[in-house]
């Protein structure tokens, strides 16, 4: 015998599962009795538990927030209907700290009305079940201290619960209704297009409802499509988080950007949405190092813009630990969601407008980080530059102009420079170019530009495109 199910009626399964407790055997309780100690027991229940020295050896069997520890339990207790439909859609808002647990929260919950069985009591009875709702058990539903004994389970938070369920005539079914208190705003507004002209405010007001009918886990390509301008491709990038105990979080990422995109980020909006549980100082922290090193190491022609924006969501439905700061934890969640960031970074340079190409530009042996930035920011912005590579002219010294006007010290004769791994400059001004070989290297759609000052240890990378005349097209008659 592998697991007993006991579906026996509250209040009369204790001995039973003192039994098979005592015989170490697996069991799964349908019922009430084994979830949690309730305090106040006897505003819920009207029997006595005689089993409470056995509550705490039992996993609360809520799979999709209890998940590791139910694979290794022995005694699972199930969780209840209502406290379902409560706990999973309130967590991950607890998790990231926006509900005002001060204030209680009001839960109107309607239920079907096979749930309770055929019982010979007048509120099962037909004249009260047909055509009728009606509410029960207010204040002293035994559900109500589930709820909030789970809450405090999974999020660690007290939080008090005002608990209306209702019987409504259908025959199966539970929709639960929460109302909670915020500790701020949770609307953000961002807009791109034509600058100075105001977002319809009122126009995006009247249609939330019906986007809100309409949502969807599968809405998320159509989402990406929603916010491309001059964007020629969608843009998605997503990771998978593998932590040190097993567990795991996803990251999936949109973004659209093509043209007024520079450091700063610019005319470029960018979605994260992660399922890891994190603090949000240690999101922040994560989104703004990682957005440094990503959307503000691009640029398509060099203008900044008067609308951007970088979200990042977290609903903490991951199973990990929350993520702490100087721990292996943040810093395997740092990289996965720096690799999306910059894999987005360069699909917009790569969709810039007009582009042809997408160039890196790698800085190397500078004395310090933000000399090697600078330079590389420098070439990037470079019209001469991006022109000379979109017409696959290996024209180097456009690239030394470029580091010359950047204010950087350095010794031109120490410079060398690559593209990919065709040698064009050596030190000593040392010409290497092999016009034939690197022609064919300028016609590729990705290059690497290598630079070397050859006076330190510190590097840089950017990445920008080429300046072909589709980009003069579309931004002289961007408004008609």
């Amino acid at each position: 015998m592998d697991f007993v199910f006991i579906a026996l009626p509250s209040g009369h399964g204790f001995d039973v599962i003192r039994e098979l407790v005592h015989a170490n055997k697996r069991i799964i309780d349908i019922g009430s009795d084994f979830r949690f100690l309730v305090k106040e027991r006897q505003k819920y229940f009207e029997y006595e538990h005689t089993a409470k020295d056995l509550i705490n050896k039992f996993v609360y069997g809520l799979t999709e927030l209890n998940r590791e520890k139910i694979k290794n339990a022995n005694w699972v207790a199930n969780p209840g209907c209502y406290p379902t439909s409560v706990i999973l859609p309130l967590v991950p808002f607890l998790k990231s700290d926006v509900i005002n647990v001060e204030t209680p929260f009001f839960v109107s919950s309607v239920s079907g009305i096979s749930g309770a069985g055929k019982q010979e009591k007048l509120a099962y009875s037909f004249v009260e079940l047909n055509e009728n709702v009606r509410s029960y058990k207010v204040g002293y539903h035994q559900h109500t201290p589930e709820i909030e004994s789970a809450l405090k389970l999974f999020t660690n938070k007290e939080c008090r619960v005002n608990f209306v369920p209702h019987l409504i005539p259908v025959t199966r079914g539970i929709h639960s209704t929460i109302q909670v208190a915020l500790k701020t705003k949770l609307t953000l507004s961002n807009a791109l297009g034509v600058i100075g002209k105001r977002l319809p405010i009122e126009n995006i007001l009247h249609h939330i409802p019906e986007l809100v009918l309409s949502i969807s886990p599968n809405k998320i390509n159509a989402v990406a499509d929603a916010i491309m301008t001059t964007d020629l491709v969608a843009k998605q990038s997503h990771s998978v988080v593998h932590f040190t105990d097993g567990t795991k979080a996803k990251i999936y990422a949109i973004a659209k950007g093509s043209g007024m995109i520079a450091p700063n980020m610019a005319t470029m909006l960018a979605f994260v949405m992660t399922d890891a549980s994190i603090s949000k100082s240690m999101l922040q922290k994560a989104i703004s190092k990682a957005t440094k090193n990503s959307f503000n190491r691009i640029s398509v022609d060099g203008d900044e813009s008067t609308n951007d924006m970088v979200l990042a969501l977290a609903n903490g439905m991951s199973e990990n630990k929350i993520i702490m700061e100087h721990t292996k934890e943040f810093e395997l969640f740092y990289n996965e969601i720096e690799k999306v960031l910059v894999a987005l970074a360069k699909m917009i340079v790569k969709d810039g407008e007009g582009a042809t190409k997408l160039l890196e530009i790698r800085i190397k042996g500078t004395k310090s980080v933000k000399d090697a930035d600078t330079i590389a920011k420098s070439i990037a912005k470079s019209p001469l530059v991006k022109t000379a590579f979109y017409g696959a002219d290996a024209n180097w010294g456009r690239i030394l102009c470029a580091m010359g006007y950047s204010g950087v010290s350095f010794n031109p004769e120490k410079v060398s420079i690559h593209f990919n791994d065709a040698p064009v400059l050596l030190p000593n001004y040392t010409l290497a170019l092999n016009e034939e070989f690197v022609k064919k290297v300028l016609l590729l759609d990705e290059i690497t530009v290598t630079v070397n000052l050859n006076l330190g240890s510190k590097e840089s990378v950017f990445w920008t495109c080429d300046f072909s005349e589709k980009y003069v097209a579309i931004n002289s008659n961007y408004r008609s």
